[in-house]
């Protein structure tokens, strides 16, 4: 979707900025303010807050919005939000919120007065997730609720006016699931299940927020700006009784051209850049630049974490020439990772040799090595085998497959490198085109997404009830709009298990079924290498790339302060 739709969103959300309103019990943070600097390679995906499911979309609206719970940036466990606490009961169907109070939505330049956060609230902002509108297919129900909260599936389908499984009283809110989902909670800390202001809805049809920065302006000069500003009525604080968050403003610049990040970079005009060109990084780490990681202090800080993060590309079962397992298997064995590892990427990617879609190590108990005992390992000879039993090459001129990735220039040498070692081994004709025209035969890159700490986030994309009825209608979460019974069912009886050993059981089983009947060309696990401005702090990578601005401000470090954190 464009940048014009976006900003339809966007101006939903535009307002005056306010004068300082600061509580006689706040302090101000005596290095609060400046500007932070950063570079998003993609716009923001949708004008719609609920299908809000990739990271640059969530990057930026989870700034603006706040659900009942909230991810820790540390701990990546789901903590309170909006929510100061919650209950569970004993057969997991009944979760009741007790909510915060004295918490303010934004206010604008329409709306004068604040207005406060009510349970009203809630029951609104889920009734909007679970409602059908004609711009898409609303991914927050499709995630969230759908066959989840009671009442939910007839609410989107016009059946009732209401969902019987949310009720309010007072400062509470309890829904009822239809069955025990233990990751249903870290599911509304996504942010396509934030809150919004049900008066500010429906008096002036804008989408306003509580959260710790928010909306005011799009730019477009030489690059397009999405500028975010402090909300001055802030509800929390820091443990000294700090005012939050630290920083005046946030601007996401928007920047698709990885050298373009680069430059700003070492102009001064980015605080940090993440995932540098391959063939960059040797320059960027070379001796001329020694001194500006080592030095006391140093200009620049470097780190290398792996993500909870896949790069795969999808086969389109909309397209009957995917139907066939064995065009898939040889397609996957077909493919060299690691040449592609060492030769495009200078070995900043984590293998698959012992894993398959989830990572091997991010989550304690489950077993990676179950699922990669039916991985896709390079082998021009199984490759051929599976292809000669293709039906679509006994009858007919085999088609011409067509590998699309997504914009960037790494993205596209990857998907040349794809295309040259299909052509050499299976002797087929491919070609290598961003966004084709024409959707025949396409084997695309998938796009990332946002995730929960759980195996289910990765396993849900090949869940066929994500899948919508339209058949003409692009799938959100699905993606391939990939259908396998069994792999189903494995995924219901994880979710739905109290026991972390059942649930892991049948999740490892679900995937070692994905593997053997693969919708996906799985590449590599994904490695983030960040490089910062020193002067950048409380700025921490996580796991799952869904970083917390609150705490963050710019401040240099003189030699004395570098040397004494150090020892501490």
């Amino acid at each position: 979707m464009g940048h014009t739709a976006l900003g339809k969103l966007l101006t939903f959300l535009l307002f005056s900025i306010l004068f300082a309103c600061t509580s006689e019990n706040k302090e101000e943070f005596k290095f609060e303010g400046g500007t932070l600097n950063y570079a998003i390679d993609r716009a923001p995906f949708t004008d719609d807050l609920r299908s809000s499911y990739r990271l640059n979309s969530a990057l930026l609206y989870s700034q603006i919005f706040e659900g009942l719970v909230a991810l820790d940036p540390k701990t990546l466990k789901t903590k309170p939000g909006l929510a100061e606490e919650w209950q569970i009961s004993p057969d997991g169907k009944f979760i009741t919120f007790i909510l915060k109070d004295s918490v303010y939505f934004h206010q604008n330049n329409k709306q004068k007065e604040k207005i406060p956060f009510t349970a009203e609230d809630v029951v609104f902002s889920i009734e909007q997730s679970c409602t059908k509108t004609d711009k898409n297919q609303n991914t927050a129900y499709f995630l969230i609720f759908k066959d989840k909260l009671k009442g939910a599936n007839d609410f989107y389908n016009k059946v009732n006016d209401h969902i019987t499984g949310l009720k309010a009283s007072g400062n509470s809110i309890q829904l009822e699931l239809l069955e025990r989902d233990v990751n249903f909670l870290p599911k509304l800390s996504l942010p396509m299940a934030s809150i919004v202001s049900k008066e500010a809805f429906e008096d002036q049809k804008e989408l306003i927020g509580t959260g710790p920065f928010q909306y005011n302006s799009q730019e477009k000069d030489d690059q397009e700006k999405y500028i975010l500003v402090r909300n001055e009525n802030y509800h929390e604080v820091d443990q000294e009784g700090n005012t939050l968050p630290y920083l005046d403003s946030i601007v996401f610049h928007l920047i698709p051209d990885k050298l373009e990040q680069l430059k700003m970079f070492k102009s001064g005009k980015l605080h940090l850049i993440e995932n540098i060109p391959p063939h960059e990084m040797s320059a960027m780490l070379g001796e001329e630049n020694i001194e500006k990681f080592n030095g006391i202090p140093p200009k620049y800080l470097l780190t290398r974490e792996p993500l909870y993060s896949t790069q795969y590309y999808y086969f389109d079962f909309n397209d009957s020439l995917f139907h066939d397992i064995n065009l898939r298997k040889a397609i996957n064995l077909a493919i060299n990772r690691d040449e592609i590892i060492s030769t495009v990427l200078n070995n900043q990617a984590i293998d698959i040799d012992d894993s398959g879609l989830i990572p091997n190590g991010i989550f304690n108990g489950y077993n990676t090595e179950i699922a990669s005992k039916n991985n896709y390992v390079y082998d021009a000879q199984k490759a051929k085998q599976f292809f000669r039993r293709v039906e679509s090459v006994k009858i007919d001129k085999f088609p011409t497959i067509v590998i699309s990735p997504r914009k960037g220039s790494t993205n596209f040498m990857v998907a040349q490198k794809i295309a040259e070692q299909l052509a050499q081994t299976l002797n087929i004709e491919v070609e290598v085109k961003t966004n084709p025209s024409d959707t025949s035969h396409v084997i695309a890159q998938a796009p990332q997404i946002i995730k929960n700490k759980s195996p289910e986030s990765y396993l849900t994309t090949a869940n066929s009830h994500k899948i919508p009825e339209d058949s003409r209608v692009t799938s959100l979460i699905n993606f391939s709009k990939y259908s396998n019974e069994k792999y189903d069912m494995l995924l219901s009886k994880g979710r739905k298990s109290k026991d972390i050993v059942a649930r892991y059981d049948a999740f490892e089983a679900a995937e070692s079924e994905l593997m053997k009947n693969p919708p996906y060309i799985i590449l590599w696990h994904n490695k983030k290498i960040k490089i910062q401005s020193s002067a950048l702090r409380n700025f921490e990578i996580n796991e799952l790339e869904r970083p917390n601005f609150k705490k963050v401000y710019i401040k240099e470090w003189t030699a004395e302060e570098w040397q004494q954190q150090k020892k501490d």
